[in-house]
């Protein structure tokens, strides 16, 4: 904050620093309470699942982008180069396209190892899940 103000005064009057400083101070203090008494009523078990699969979705997405760039680069065999084509639905290029090319690796025209990656994934995950369940409930039991 010190770093801040200090160019905040060079370029401004000491009064309009002190103004900003406070507001924003303020700003602070009311988006800390806010935050801290929302959060105290959430249901901590229902926002780790949440969470959870969504980082699921992204990890799968990270899967699936890097299949995707080695079979550009020739690593990996795309096996078949296209199984499908929706980009005339919803382009990887618009702006939803792009958003859940980010964050799930969207890609409208997939090969099949990268679908395969993708399935694999999941496979992975949900075996692995079930795996500590039946590990947990055999502790629980003994």
């Amino acid at each position: 904050m010190a770093l801040f103000l200090t160019g905040a005064s060079m370029t401004s009057s000491a009064q309009e620093t002190l103004i900003r400083a406070v507001l924003g101070l303020g700003t602070a203090v009311l988006l800390g309470w806010s935050i801290f008494a929302t959060t105290v009523k959430l249901d901590l078990r229902r926002f780790f699942l949440v969470t959870g699969a969504l980082l699921i979705l992204f990890a799968a997405g990270l899967v699936a982008h890097s299949v995707h760039q080695f079979n550009e680069l020739g690593w990996i065999p795309s096996i078949i180069e296209f199984i499908w084509d929706i980009n005339f639905f919803l382009d990887e290029n618009s702006t939803l396209g792009l958003l859940l090319k980010a964050l799930f690796g969207y890609n409208g025209n997939p090969s099949l190892s990268e679908v395969i990656a993708y399935v694999l994934y999941f496979v992975a995950i949900l075996l692995g899940l079930r795996w500590s369940n039946l590990k947990r409930y055999s502790l629980q039991k003994n």
